[in-house]
């Protein structure tokens, strides 16, 4: 909860730095008069949001990735006993096995990659390194975490995307 509540002041601190600025907010952040700041705080604020998130990401890699290579040894323990059972052991086989450990290892490795959990959370990382390093406005991302860790507003940003079709009937209509 840390993590969204920075998120939530970090975004705050963009809202009031930015928003005398007419046009393309390009300019430098002001805070009470002072650019360097609003600047400063910003990329404190940054460095600890990425710190924090590293942390939770770190710990759920370090949960994750054991389950998975757990729920693979099982399953190609399981395939190997198929094996065993249909067809004698011979040359062949024995080069088979080490293609289907290469197999697994991929199947692992793309399993864990295409988890939305892992792709939310290294996409946090890397936008919150561009936020302290390119923009502060790369920091809206980490709003997204504050979404996903509050139940009522994911609840509030799924009644929106489920008739999504019937909402964007609805705003054509308006329009013709």
């Amino acid at each position: 909860d840390v993590l969204g509540y920075l998120s939530m002041i970090i975004n705050l601190i963009i809202l009031f730095t930015y928003s005398n600025q007419v046009g393309e907010r390009t300019e430098d952040p002001e805070l009470f008069g002072s650019v360097s700041l609003a600047e400063t705080l910003l990329i404190v604020l940054g460095i600890i949001a990425f710190i924090l998130l590293f942390i939770i990401t770190f710990f759920y890699f370090a949960h994750s990735i054991p389950q998975v290579i757990r729920e693979f040894q099982i399953e190609r323990e399981f395939q190997k006993r198929k094996m065993k059972e249909q067809s004698n052991i011979n040359q062949l086989t024995i080069i088979g096995d080490q293609f289907n450990d290469l197999k697994t290892i991929f199947e692992m490795l793309k399993k864990i990659a295409t988890n939305l959990i892992t792709i939310a959370y290294l996409t946090g990382l890397v936008t919150t390194m561009l936020g302290i390093v390119e923009h502060p406005f790369y920091y809206t991302f980490l709003l997204a975490y504050f979404i996903a860790r509050r139940r009522a507003l994911m609840n509030v940003l799924q009644a929106i995307i489920k008739p999504g079709y019937a909402l964007l009937q609805t705003v054509l209509l308006m329009f013709m």
